[in-house]
């Protein structure tokens, strides 16, 4: 791991970043990622997303870097905080490919038990696509 300026952090690969959060998912704020652009090495966005969603933890911000990298912040997601349907489909690959963690559990938890989980399967192209149907349905 290497340390690019205050809370920002090049891993080499993903299991150092799972490392750094199983030490510190419970107790950093956020961290600042170099994240390799397509056709450089290092740590890909697909990869440190897997992690960090394992961990409970979400990407927000990106910022520029250089021609090969650029910076993503991850946190550990907030209560209330949506779930995308990328993510929420992300997490159920990790589950069934046995990678999600405690945290990661939780924080699916906790969007099942208030409702978060639900709302972000009711927003994908299946479940617009039967709503319309049911609407066109009714005023036939």
């Amino acid at each position: 791991m290497e340390s690019i300026d205050a809370g920002s952090h090049r891993f080499s690969t993903s299991a150092q970043w799972e490392s750094w959060l199983a030490d510190r998912h419970d107790d950093a704020a956020d961290v600042w990622l170099v994240i390799a652009k397509k056709g450089a090495e290092g740590l890909t966005i697909g990869e440190a997303l897997d992690v960090a969603l394992c961990f409970g933890w979400i990407d927000s911000h990106r910022k520029a870097l250089d021609e090969r990298h650029f910076l993503q912040r991850y946190s550990p997601r907030r209560a209330k905080s949506p779930w995308s349907q990328l993510n929420m489909s992300k997490a159920e690959a990790l589950i069934a490919a046995g990678r999600m963690r405690e945290p990661g559990y939780a924080a699916i938890e906790a969007a099942e038990a208030d409702g978060r989980w639900t709302a972000a399967k009711a927003r994908t192209p299946g479940a617009r696509a039967a709503r319309i149907g049911t609407s066109l349905a009714r005023v036939s």
